[in-house]
């Protein structure tokens, strides 16, 4: 999730959304406008006739949940899902974690850490930016620097505090030794996201360049962007050959545009909708199991949230089990108030939480907080928060705990999300070491939870340090102990990330981490 970083808004109905899908000439049917759809043949129940294969050609459109008319392309600061559509096609980190969850290099020949306070990336030869410019070490140097910059505000930034800038060197064209202020034996998977893509040294966001296999075409705020396929790139070229990105704020808007044809895809499917659409032989469900969390968050820096006994207590007010139920139609897995659930080093012994009313009321009345009385902020920017926030306030009328909903629009919601001291956030798959750069260590950007823990901060950073798997592993559990007793989230379930599309797309393999397989959309095409 953006730090919130400003952001946000959405298209608020389903007309507001056929609205858009006419402005960008979608309401044609799936086979005009050029569209590989248009030679596939149906069998006599009405599902497409296809070899299963993707084959080159055609529009590909993507229906998304909705951004606003604040969006950027800028590749150091995307937030929603429409900016990391984007974002994930049309720029490259130098390495980063597939849809099947392994990490891999991508600009990068070579990654390696010469020892755990120096790291040296290796460029392939003959990359080429959309520009035509091939990518050099000067242009690594100068997208670290422009991620580290607080003017830029990007997600990458806590991250990357910890390279030496006054330092970093390079040995020649295509590589570049980053010193770090303090060891970090998990650097490449800091430096390896989607957020930290590398730009040319004269990048400007308003006309973004990248070396992604999709190259920018039109792009208006908060409604539509299109990407057309850069021929040259250096690896598997996309499948189609123009890719539009539609925002649909409704959920049901976007069901209602997949199943009348206006798009080929859909991200975020509800859970309500799953079996309607998987007994469709038109369609096609993906269901992953994934790390990302809605958590309710908690300032621990502001009263009564401040004392760890009414976070407890708000923590043991959560049917967990309903959570899932009711909010993601049971397609989610517990949570436990720690992160990083897809983790190798997820903590597995911390009992698992569940609720305990007569337990929160005790602690209640042990701060002096009987009558609590607290406001939650939330938002629909992202599926399922306005839901688990109006299950959470019944859940707290059984202990006596009166929460009142504050529902903002999303920019409203974004302009302060920092300041909220009882709020909701979203979270998509990561480690537990990258995640905490961006939430609760020193410097992290999108600290929604005022969190500054000593002892908690020492134990993390000796994990990054560690060279070996096993004792990192164990530091991780402790820093996870330490987020169980006394953090300040409410993670009370992993959500499924549940997309659908056409059958006149090859079949898509569902990724461990965000829609669409990370929004990989160069995989995607029509079935031949």
């Amino acid at each position: 999730m953006r730090d919130a970083h400003t952001r946000r808004q959405v298209l608020k109905s389903a007309g507001a959304a056929s609205m858009t899908l006419s402005a960008g000439g979608l309401l044609a049917a799936c086979g005009s406008g050029g569209s590989s759809a248009s030679s596939d043949s149906a069998t006599t129940d009405g599902s497409p006739a296809t070899t299963g294969k993707p084959k080159k050609g055609g529009e590909l459109r993507v229906g998304v949940q909705a951004g606003s008319n604040k969006e950027t392309q800028d590749a150091h600061t995307p937030n929603t899902d429409p900016e990391l559509a984007w974002a994930s096609n049309l720029y490259e980190p130098v390495a980063q974690y597939m849809p099947d969850g392994k990490f891999a290099n991508v600009l990068a020949e070579s990654f390696e850490a010469t020892d755990s306070s120096t790291w040296v990336v290796k460029l392939k030869s003959g990359v080429e930016f959309h520009n035509g410019k091939t990518v050099t070490a000067d242009d690594v140097i100068f997208s670290i620097r422009r991620i580290i910059d607080p003017k830029t505000a990007s997600r990458g930034g806590g991250g990357l505090a910890i390279v030496d800038v006054k330092n970093l060197k390079k040995l020649d064209d295509l590589t570049v030794q980053i010193p770090l202020k303090e060891p970090n034996s998990v650097f490449d998977t800091e430096f390896g996201q989607y957020f930290n893509g590398i730009v040319p040294t004269d990048y400007d966001p308003k006309s973004p360049v990248g070396t992604g296999p999709y190259k920018a075409d039109t792009f208006t705020a908060g409604q539509q962007a299109t990407l057309l396929r850069f021929d040259n790139y250096h690896g598997d070229p996309g499948y189609a050959d123009k890719i539009t990105i539609t925002e649909l704020a409704d959920p049901g808007a976007r069901v209602n545009a997949l199943l009348s044809g206006q798009v080929d895809a859909i991200a975020a499917l509800p859970g309500a909708q799953v079996k309607t659409l998987e007994s469709n032989k038109q369609f096609a469900v993906l269901n992953a199991e994934t790390g990302t969390w809605i958590p309710i968050s908690m300032h621990v820096d502001v009263k009564p949230l401040s004392d760890v006994r009414v976070r407890q207590a708000l923590r043991l007010l959560v049917d967990r089990k309903q959570m899932l139920t009711q909010v993601l139609n049971g397609y989610g897995q517990l949570g436990n108030d720690t992160w990083g659930r897809q983790d190798p080093a997820y903590n597995t012994s911390l009992q698992q939480r569940e609720q305990d009313l007569e337990q929160a009321k005790a602690l209640l009345k042990q701060a002096g907080q009987s009558d609590l009385r607290l406001e939650l902020t939330t938002s629909p920017f992202y599926e399922g928060m306005v839901s688990s926030a109006q299950v959470f306030i019944e859940q707290a009328k059984a202990a006596g705990v009166t929460v009142k909903l504050k529902q903002l629009d999303t920019d409203a919601f974004l302009a302060n999300y920092l300041k909220w001291p009882f709020t909701q956030g979203y979270w998509g798959t990561r480690d537990y070491i990258p995640q905490a750069a961006q939430i609760t260590l020193p410097g992290a950007t999108l600290n929604d939870i005022g969190w500054n823990d000593d002892e908690y901060t020492k134990i993390v950073g000796d994990a990054k340090k560690e060279l070996d798997p096993a004792k990192r592993k164990d530091l991780i559990g402790q820093a996870q102990q330490i987020d169980y007793d006394r953090g300040g989230y409410i993670i009370w379930g992993f959500a499924n990330v549940i997309d659908a599309y056409s059958k006149k797309l090859a079949p898509i393999e569902p990724g461990h981490f965000q829609s669409l397989g990370n929004y990989q959309l160069a995989r995607v095409g029509f079935a031949a």
